[in-house]
């Protein structure tokens, strides 16, 4: 069941991209996205907790990652729970989903994201990599699997928006930064 670490592995490489560019690429594309969220409230909402600094972003992470290792830590200690075998299999399914959101956004702006390269190089192959050997460790099947995305988008919205939140309260603004978008 060690395997079970290469989750929070493919979480942390794809994360560090978003974390080495994130803030930048905001900066850089703050007028568009303005565009953008005044034709669609979906958008708004989102930038308005994107609005951040690289710190404040990274604090994020490192919440999401404690909550994945805690997770995967039961699993690896604890196999023969199911439920906590299905909250791991349901955030495997998340960062899966969550290529195609990499993949929208990117299709949607014309131009590099944040994530878009890790997502499809590491999450895609990675979370597929994890799926198949549950499956043939026999600690999942098809039909769980199939119902974890739905529950892992559910699960992980609460995580992603709380995470944000936290690293903003923790982490304030430096006084530099200018590209927050309002």
């Amino acid at each position: 069941m060690f395997f079970l670490w290469l989750l929070p592995a493919i979480f942390i490489v794809h994360d560090f991209e978003e974390i080495l560019t994130v803030e930048n690429w905001l900066g850089a594309n703050r007028m568009k996205l303005q565009c953008l969220a005044e034709r669609f409230p979906l958008i708004r909402f989102s930038l308005g907790a994107l609005d951040v600094t690289q710190k404040q972003f990274t604090g994020a992470v490192m919440v999401e990652f404690v909550i994945i290792c805690a997770v995967t830590a039961l699993c690896f200690f604890i196999p023969q729970s199911p439920e906590i075998m299905f909250v791991y299999i349901c955030f495997n399914a998340a960062l899966l989903v969550h290529v195609f959101t990499h993949a929208a956004q990117s299709l949607f702006l014309k131009s590099y994201t944040p994530g878009v390269v890790t997502a499809v190089v590491v999450l895609i192959p990675g979370c597929i990599i994890i799926f198949r050997y549950l499956l043939n460790a026999g600690s999942a099947d098809m039909a769980t699997l199939y119902m974890s995305a739905p529950f892992g988008a559910i699960l992980i919205l609460p995580i992603v928006f709380g995470s944000l939140y936290i690293g903003k309260k923790l982490l304030k603004k430096d006084q530099s930064y200018h590209g927050a978008i309002r």
